[in-house]
C-alpha cells in the first residue's frame, strides 16, 4: 500500500513537470560542454541529459542534456494539460517492435560492466585539458572517456570521410585534430574509449538539408521555443547519417558507441499540434526510436562494438514515452547498455518523496535506479535481455535549484554508493566544463 501511495504521488508530480537525464538531457541530457552555438542546455533551457551544469541550460556549457538536457525544467515549460495528453497518447500506443528479436545472425560483442567514466567534449581533447583529464583518471577508479564525436551543434568532431558530412561541410571544424593518435593514448593507458552522438538535434543538418529538418504543418522549419531546429527522426537519410557516423567510429577504434538525444524534441503534445512528420510507416515516436535502436544495434554488432543510449531519468518509472519516443521497456532489449539522466536536481520537489532532491543524491538515484532494475527484471520475465544499466550522475552544482548544494567528492560518491548498493558497478559523471570533482580514495 505504501508503495502505491508512492506511485501515485509520483505520478502527480510528473504531471507538475517533466523531470529529470542525459543527453545527452543531459543537464539537457546533458548537454556538452562547451560552447557551440547550441547546447542541450541552450536548447531546452535546463539540463537534460546531463548539461546544465552550472546553470540551468543555457545555457551552453554553464548553463546546462543526455544525455542530455533539463529533464525537469523542460517539463516546468509544458502545461500540465500538455503532459498528461503526452501520457496518454504513449500509454496507449503499442511498441510493435518488442515482440521482434534481435537477429540471431547477428553476432554478440563483448561487454564490460565495470565502466566508470567522464563526458568529454572536443574542445576538452585538446592538449592541456586532455592532460589534465588524463591525470584524473590516473588517480581515480575512473576508467573510461565518453567523447563527443557529433555534438549538440551538429557539428563533427574529427576529420570525416562520409559523403553528407563533407557535402554540408559538418567536420570543417574539428575540434579533434587527430582522433587515430587520441585513441591511440587511451588504448595504451587502457582507457575505453565510447563515442557520443547527438542524435536528432542537430541543428547544423538541418540549416544544411532543410528538407530532413522538422517541419511546420505550414511548410516551414520548425524550431523549439529557443529557435532551435531539429531534424525529422523519421527520415530514412537522417537516420542513416547517424549510423554512417556510428560506423565510421566504430572502425577508427572507439570501443562503443553512445547514441544521445536519441528522441524527439520535448513538450510532445505541442510538437504534435505544430509539425508534420515524414512518418512513412505510420509509426508512433516510441516505435520509431525503439526501432532505431534496434537497428544501431544490429549494424554495430555486425561491426563488433557494443551499444548505449542515453535517456531521460524519468524514463526508470514512467510507464509512457513522455511525448518524446522514450519507454524504457521499449529501449531497453534493444542496446547493450542504457544510461539513464540521474541527476538529482533534474527532479522537483516531492519525487519519490524527497522534498530536495538536489540534496539527498543517495536517497534519489537509490530510488530511481531500483525502479529500474524492476522493469529489466519485468523484461527479464517476459523473455527478453535488457540493458545493462550504467547511469549519469551528477558532478555540478545546480546553481538555479532552489535550495541546492555545492557537488564535490562526497555528494558524487553518495551516488556511486547507492549504485554499489544495489549491485551496479558502472556510471558515468557529467559536467557539461568538463571539471570534475571526484576524487581518489
Amino acid at each position: 500500500m505504501k508503495r502505491f501511495l508512492l506511485y501515485c504521488m509520483l505520478f502527480l508530480v510528473t504531471v507538475g513537470l517533466f523531470g529529470c537525464a542525459a543527453a545527452n538531457d543531459r543537464q539537457d541530457e546533458a548537454a556538452p560542454s562547451k560552447p557551440d552555438s547550441f547546447t542541450a542546455q541552450e536548447e531546452e533551457g535546463l539540463a537534460d541529459g546531463n548539461e546544465n551544469n552550472e546553470a540551468p541550460h543555457n545555457l551552453n556549457a554553464q548553463a546546462m542534456d543526455g544525455t542530455h538536457s533539463n529533464q525537469q525544467n523542460s517539463m516546468n515549460q509544458q502545461s500540465k494539460s500538455e503532459q498528461a495528453n503526452d501520457g496518454q497518447q504513449a500509454e496507449t500506443s503499442k511498441t510493435e517492435v518488442n515482440d521482434t528479436p534481435i537477429s540471431p545472425r547477428v553476432p554478440d560483442v563483448p561487454l564490460r560492466h565495470d565502466i566508470k567514466g567522464i563526458y568529454v567534449s572536443g574542445y576538452a581533447t585538446q592538449e592541456k585539458n586532455f592532460e589534465k583529464l588524463l591525470k584524473l583518471l590516473d588517480d581515480t577508479e575512473l576508467n573510461a572517456m565518453v567523447i563527443d564525436v557529433k555534438d549538440d551543434s551538429g557539428r563533427i568532431t574529427y576529420d570525416s570521410n562520409i559523403p553528407l558530412a563533407g557535402e554540408i561541410g559538418a567536420d570543417e571544424k574539428a575540434k579533434i585534430t587527430d582522433v587515430k593518435a587520441l585513441l591511440q593514448k587511451l588504448k595504451d593507458k587502457k582507457i575505453y574509449a565510447i563515442a557520443r552522438i547527438v542524435t536528432f538535434k542537430d541543428p547544423f543538418l538541418a540549416a544544411k538539408k532543410p528538407e530532413y529538418a522538422i517541419h511546420t504543418k505550414k511548410g516551414q522549419v520548425w524550431r523549439n521555443n529557443k529557435g532551435v531546429s531539429w531534424v525529422d527522426p523519421y527520415i530514412p537519410e537522417v537516420q542513416r547519417y547517424n549510423l554512417e557516423i556510428a560506423k565510421e567510429v566504430a572502425a577508427l577504434g572507439f570501443d562503443e558507441i553512445q547514441f544521445d538525444y536519441v528522441r524527439f524534441p520535448e513538450n510532445g503534445a505541442k510538437l504534435d499540434r505544430e509539425a508534420a512528420f515524414r512518418n512513412e510507416n505510420g509509426w508512433t515516436k516510441e516505435q520509431m526510436i525503439a526501432n532505431f535502436v534496434k537497428l544501431a544495434k544490429e549494424e554495430l554488432h555486425a561491426a563488433g562494438k557494443p551499444v548505449s543510449a542515453d535517456v531521460f531519468g524519468l524514463t526508470t518509472t514512467v510507464n509512457n514515452d513522455m511525448g518524446i519516443g522514450q519507454n524504457w521497456t521499449a529501449i531497453s532489449p534493444y542496446t547493450d547498455f542504457i544510461s539513464p539522466m540521474t541527476y538529482p536536481s533534474h527532479y522537483g520537489s516531492g519525487h519519490y518523496g524527497i522534498k530536495h532532491p538536489d540534496l539527498e543524491p543517495h536517497r534519489l538515484i537509490e530510488e530511481a535506479i531500483k525502479d529500474a532494475q524492476e522493469k529489466n527484471n519485468t523484461l527479464k520475465q517476459q523473455g527478453n535481455t535488457p540493458a545493462s544499466i550504467r547511469p549519469w550522475l551528477q558532478d555540478f552544482t545546480a546553481t538555479w535549484v532552489k535550495p541546492h548544494q555545492t557537488y564535490k567528492d562526497k555528494q558524487v560518491k553518495e551516488q556511486i554508493k547507492a549504485l554499489k548498493e544495489l549491485g551496479i558497478e558502472q556510471y558515468l559523471l557529467w559536467n557539461a566544463n568538463c571539471k570534475y570533482s571526484l576524487k581518489g580514495g
